[in-house]
């Protein structure tokens, strides 16, 4: 009894949590880039930090704070894009990379440092601070899941952030 209950433990939750984001460093760290199905590429620059180069456009965009990857069904596809690209202001509508740390509450997520739970991070949608929607997410890329690009910085000492959905992912380059 003493084992299963010692072995049911917080402390055991925590490493075994620790394991899995350091198998998913070890992971991340031996892919150099992947590509999508629009031909962009997305190059590591750290862990889970990915510089983006469009290839329809030809521009690089700047490294992101952190790279997930999603495959939502495609309408949730389109609410996550309208979420951020054709936000209204007076609904404070959203999406954010969470984390669920009990039920119905959820932390956000800027880089794979703030993870505590591999398990549990997910995309959403928040409206007034409240999840309205959400999909698992992963922490590494996987042929057909679509990346998602979260980023914060300053302007003029006022916080933002960046974010970016792309096109599914097509290869994997190590």
């Amino acid at each position: 009894m003493f084992i299963i209950e010692n072995m049911n433990s917080a402390e055991n939750s925590k490493n075994t949590y620790t394991e899995k984001l350091n198998q998913i460093r070890t992971t991340l760290s031996s892919i150099e880039k992947f590509k999508t199905s629009k031909g962009s590429i997305y190059k590591y620059t750290g862990l889970g930090e990915t510089e983006r180069f469009k290839a329809i456009s030809g521009e690089t965009y700047s490294r992101s704070g952190l790279t997930i990857f999603v495959r939502p069904d495609p309408y949730l596809e389109q609410e996550f894009l309208l979420a951020y690209q054709h936000k209204d202001p007076s609904k404070k509508t959203d999406v954010w990379v969470a984390e669920l740390e009990q039920e119905n509450i959820f932390r956000f997520i800027w880089s794979i440092n703030d993870i505590k739970d591999p398990n549990n991070v997910f995309l959403v949608i928040s409206n007034n601070n409240e999840i309205v929607k959400s999909t698992k997410a992963e922490l590494i890329p996987s042929i057909g899941a679509i990346p998602f690009e979260i980023s914060k910085f300053n302007i003029n000492n006022k916080p933002m952030a960046y974010r970016h959905m792309g096109n599914e992912i097509s290869e994997i380059s190590q």
